[in-house]
This record gives structure tokens, C-alpha cells and sequence, in this order.
């Protein structure tokens, strides 16, 4: 749970939060919170920087994953909005109609940046600090860690990005593929500072985050960046290198919610949609009545059909996974059939396939017949492009998944296709940064 796993550890840490987010909308507003830490304060003592690491991963955990998950979602068509607000019509709308203002789509771009931020804070203030070198290198791993993930996201959303923050000057932007490889860069470097220096008691019990594990989090992301980059070799080994019986996983509670939840239950702003929102399910297929409670209902007001919520987002303190197991899986057989090894990815994808619940740490199982399709590669492609759509829905990746395995071009007004390719940069940043590239057509 949050507010018992980070905030009462470390009673500043949401106002650390608070206050970084603040200080970088640059906003004056003449008040003086008597109760938060001043920058110097948080940067120049170990209970700040700790403060400061734990406010990261409630931040990441709580509001970066509510839009990454719930926008980027309605985008690939997991969920249907269901609230007539302008923004998110728009976006559900997609295509043209999705203007550079749109607020969810800020949203993504601000929230995922402020982790970069924190990120670059806690990895800048703690050698100078006397932490034990468990707790340095603790620190270092997990805003490697946190900064990979942001510019993942970053990247899978937008055409270019920018690498690091500044509050000073105008950042370059670079291709999204330099975000995945700089992304990459920094989980090498967790990886190997979790080998050469383990984290301390006091880190992993004061820290991270419970039921966070660092190193095969790291490995899953390495697998994931790898394949979204196509290093097909590479996304395979890395993919090995977790261990599938392990799990890693956010903890929440009444104050800090199961970000899913919050959106599609609590806001009832989101709905998800009728069979993954794919034309292709298997009717048969177990994680329907895993992730989906059955309903007659349509959204408001695309009239969409919507399902209950259910799995990993069915009340406010559910576990969220970072990754699912069976995504390496599917990872493996993707790069399988890339490097041509056609044989060896069927059987990879039928592990998945054929999965039952109680053969999965997070009891998430197809309980599906093998696959008996065409034993070529765009048939298999297609066939674990599905598999991806159940296995890993709301995780994040439909989106680069249909831009990787789907039809070519995103159709608005198909309802089972994206509504676009990527999103146009925020205007916010526009106005603040004259790097800001040209807007991507849909």
C-alpha cells in the first residue's frame, strides 16, 4: 500500500513531490508552505534524497501510470471513453480532431518528464551524500530504472522526445529511437550496479518499493525496449534472463489508488471495451473473465460496448503488475520469428497460449488449444500479435504493438484499429521550447 510502503516512511516525501512539480511549472504563486522542504534541504540530506526516491515511485506508480495506461488505451482502442468532456471525446475521436491542447495528452508527456526529473535529482544528489554503498547503489538502480521507463513511455507516444530535462534551457530533441537506446543505456547500467553492488537492508526495507523486484524488472524492460527497438536477439536474451515464477509489482490503498481503478471506477471516465476491444478474441479465451466483468452497457457517447473492470484493477488496492510473465514469453516468440526460427516460436507462443491460471504467479492464464494456424511468419505474427492483446491489456504496449504487428496505417473510424500513430506534441511545450519538432500527421 502506498501511503503505508512510501509516504509514512518518509514523511516529506509527498511534499517533496509536491514541491519539485512546482518549482518546474515555474509558476509564482506568493505562498510559502511552512510544511515543505526546500530544494536545498531536499538535495543536501540523506532523508531528503530517500524522500525524494520513494515520492518517485509513488509518483510513477499512481499518476504517470493513470495516463499512460487509461490514454494510450483509449488510443489502441483497449478502452472507450465514457464521459462527453471535450479532451476526451478528442481523443477517442483521435485522427485530426486530437489537437495539440489536448490536456490527457499533456498529461502523458508532463507526468513522464517529472519522473525523468526526480530521476535525474535523487542519481545527482546521492554520491555526494554519506549513504553505506548498498544504499548508494539502491538509489542509483532504481533512478536508472524509473528515468528507462519514462523515456519508454515517452517513446512509444510520440515521434521525438527529449533525453534529459532542463529548467534553464530550451532540451534538443532526438528520434524515438535514441529515447529506446538511451533508455536501454541506463537499464544496462542498473543491471550492472545491482551486480557489482547489491542494495542494502536499509534500502530494501525503507526504500524500494514493497514488491518491487529491481532485477528482473529490469531484464523485463530490457526484453521490451529491446524488441521495440528490433534487437530481436538481444529482446530474446533478455528475456530469458527473467525469472517467470517471480512477480513485480505496485502496492496501493484508499489514499493513493490502483491508478485503473481510479480512472474507470472511481472517475468513471474510462470504460473497457467488449473483448479487449478486438474483433479477434477468442471467445474461449480465460482472461476475458479475468480482466472483464460481462455488462449490456455502451459508452457515453460513442455507445461503444463496455465491460466492468476486473484482475489487476478491480478496487482501489489492488497489485498492479510492471510486467506480466508471459510477456517474455511472447517477447521470445516474437524475436523467434523475426531471427526466422519458426518451429521454435510456435512453441514459445503455445506456452502462452495453453497456459491455465494456476500455472501463472499472477493467475493469469488463457486455457487455450495449442495453435493450429499457417506455419509461416505473418501468420504467427498475427497470432501473437492477439495473444499480446490479452495477455498484456491495460500494461501499456497496444499501442507499439499495433504500430509493430497491425495493419500498416491507423484509421479513426474503424473502431478496432488506433485512431493514430502517435500523438502531437503538447502546445504547452511548444510555447516553452523551440526545439518542438513539426506535429506528426494521424
Amino acid at each position: 500500500m502506498l501511503a503505508r510502503l512510501f509516504s509514512c516512511r518518509f514523511p516529506l516525501a509527498a511534499a517533496v513531490v509536491a514541491g519539485l512539480l512546482l518549482l518546474q511549472s515555474g509558476c509564482d504563486l506568493n505562498i510559502t508552505n511552512p510544511n515543505a522542504p526546500s530544494e536545498e534541504q531536499v538535495l543536501t540530506t540523506t532523508e531528503g534524497v530517500e524522500a525524494l526516491a520513494v515520492g518517485m515511485q509513488e509518483y510513477y506508480a499512481t499518476t504517470t501510470l493513470e495516463s499512460v495506461l487509461l490514454v494510450s488505451g483509449t488510443t489502441s482502442r483497449e478502452v472507450a471513453v465514457n464521459n462527453t468532456l471535450a479532451n476526451l471525446v478528442n481523443l477517442e475521436d483521435g485522427g485530426t480532431d486530437l489537437p495539440p491542447s489536448n490536456a490527457d495528452v499533456l498529461r502523458i508527456w508532463s507526468r513522464n518528464y517529472r519522473v525523468v526529473e526526480m530521476a535525474e535529482e535523487v542519481r545527482a544528489a546521492t554520491p555526494d551524500l554519506p549513504f553505506e554503498a548498498g544504499t548508494e547503489s539502491g538509489l542509483l538502480t532504481l533512478a536508472d530504472l524509473f528515468q528507462a521507463m519514462a523515456l519508454g513511455n515517452i517513446a512509444q507516444h510520440f515521434e521525438q522526445g527529449a533525453l534529459t530535462t532542463n529548467r534553464t534551457e530550451p532540451v534538443p530533441f532526438v528520434s524515438r529511437n535514441e529515447l529506446f537506446t538511451e533508455a536501454l543505456r541506463l537499464l544496462d547500467r542498473a543491471g550492472t550496479r545491482l551486480n557489482d553492488t547489491p542494495p542494502s537492508d536499509p534500502f530494501i526495507n525503507n526504500i524500494r518499493g514493497s514488491g518491487l523486484d529491481l532485477r528482473n524488472t529490469i531484464n523485463a524492460y530490457r526484453a521490451r525496449y529491446h524488441l521495440f527497438a528490433g534487437n530481436w536477439s538481444e529482446a530474446e536474451t533478455a528475456a530469458a534472463a527473467v525469472d517467470l515464477e517471480a512477480t513485480s509489482t505496485f502496492g496501493y490503498d484508499d489514499e493513493s489508488p490502483n491508478p485503473v481503478w481510479n480512472g474507470i471506477v472511481r472517475a468513471d471516465d474510462f470504460a473497457p471495451r467488449d473483448a479487449f476491444g478486438s474483433a479477434a478474441t477468442n471467445p474461449d479465451d480465460a482472461r476475458l473473465d479475468f480482466f472483464l466483468a460481462p455488462t449490456d452497457l455502451a459508452s457515453t457517447p460513442n455507445e461503444l460496448p463496455i465491460e466492468d473492470i476486473a484482475g489487476f484493477f478491480n478496487t482501489a488496492n489492488a497489485r498492479m503488475p510492471l510486467y506480466v510473465p508471459g510477456e517474455m514469453t511472447l517477447i521470445r516468440a516474437e524475436a523467434l520469428v523475426r531471427q526466422g526460427e519458426l518451429g521454435e516460436a510456435e512453441s514459445a507462443f503455445n506456452e502462452v497460449r495453453t497456459k491455465t491460471a494456476a500455472e501463472d504467479p499472477l493467475g493469469l492464464g488463457a486455457n487455450l488449444d495449442p495453435y493450429d494456424g499457417p506455419q509461416t511468419a505473418d501468420a504467427l505474427l498475427d497470432a501473437i500479435h492477439q495473444e499480446r492483446r490479452a495477455e498484456l491489456f491495460l500494461q501499456g504496449v497496444a499501442l507499439e504493438d499495433m504500430r509493430r504487428l497491425g495493419p500498416e496505417q491507423p484509421d479513426p473510424d474503424d473502431p478496432f484499429a488506433r485512431s493514430r500513430n502517435f500523438y502531437p506534441y503538447p502546445q504547452q511545450e511548444r510555447q516553452n521550447n523551440p526545439n518542438t519538432p513539426e506535429n506528426p500527421d494521424i
